[in-house]
């Protein structure tokens, strides 16, 4: 099998050809080096937002830390407040006992008012009968 030989044609043909392609990229080339330029922009952008998330998950950080520091104040707070309340209800109850024994004192005192009263009317009775004799 013979292969063909080219002629002065065909590489003239190649040679318009190859000349085409080299036309196409070195137009081509402008366009590859702006959109390589926006890329580089677009990526100092996204750095940028990364360096930016990153500062907002550290300020995240901080306030979740302080707000766990909050609630455990709060715990802390609310357990004062039920040894109040505790302590409150002590006191309530000793009311009562107090409240109770005045009322027995209050009680006793009717007592003696009234025996009082029964010792005057005999002492009554005692001049009476110290006036008639």
């Amino acid at each position: 099998m013979k292969l063909p030989f080219p002629g002065p044609s065909d590489v003239l043909h190649a040679a318009e050809g190859l000349r085409d392609g080299v036309t196409e990229a070195l137009a081509l080339l402008p366009r590859v080096a702006g959109a390589l330029g926006e890329a580089e922009q677009l990526l100092k952008r996204v750095g940028a937002l990364v360096d930016r998330m990153e500062g907002i998950a550290d300020r995240a950080e901080v306030a979740i830390a302080g707000i766990d520091v909050i609630r455990a104040d709060a715990d802390v707070a609310v357990a004062r407040i039920g040894v109040t309340n505790d302590a409150a209800d002590a006191a309530v109850a000793r009311i009562g006992v107090t409240n109770d024994a005045a009322d027995a004192a209050v009680g006793r005192i009717g007592v003696t008012n009234d025996a009082a009263d029964a010792a005057v009317a005999r002492i009554g009775v005692t001049n009476d009968a110290a006036d008639a004799a």
